[in-house]
């Protein structure tokens, strides 16, 4: 997280994580306009986190463990703001778009 700019995390995941994937170009837009040295940096920290989540996700339901859209979501909540101290609700609405996309396509979300 060290490439990250003295911003606020929320607001960048925001601007980034995406339903059926992520809105890299909008948030380059996004980096330029707002002054951001080394945007495909802050892209990969942004990505570490989704992954971090989706990594976790992965775990506790293999090998054929299935979610409801509320299980996931109690369990992101509640991994995150355990993980993240920064955490808020505006990241956690922004992670868990990119979240359910990516757990619906690889069979997680029933």
């Amino acid at each position: 997280m060290n490439n990250l700019p003295d911003f606020d995390i929320n607001i960048l995941l925001d601007k980034f994580s995406y339903h059926f994937g992520n809105k890299t170009n909008d948030f380059l837009e996004f980096a330029q306009e707002n002054g951001f040295r080394n945007p495909e940096l802050i892209i990969k920290d942004l990505q570490t986190i989704q992954n971090d989540i989706f990594n976790y996700i992965w775990e506790i339901t293999s090998p054929d463990k299935r979610l409801k859209g509320t299980e996931l979501q109690k369990i992101s909540e509640i991994y995150l703001t355990g993980k993240y101290k920064w955490i808020n609700e505006i990241g956690i609405e922004a992670i868990n778009r990119w979240l359910f996309w990516m757990t619906w396509h690889e069979g997680i979300l029933k």
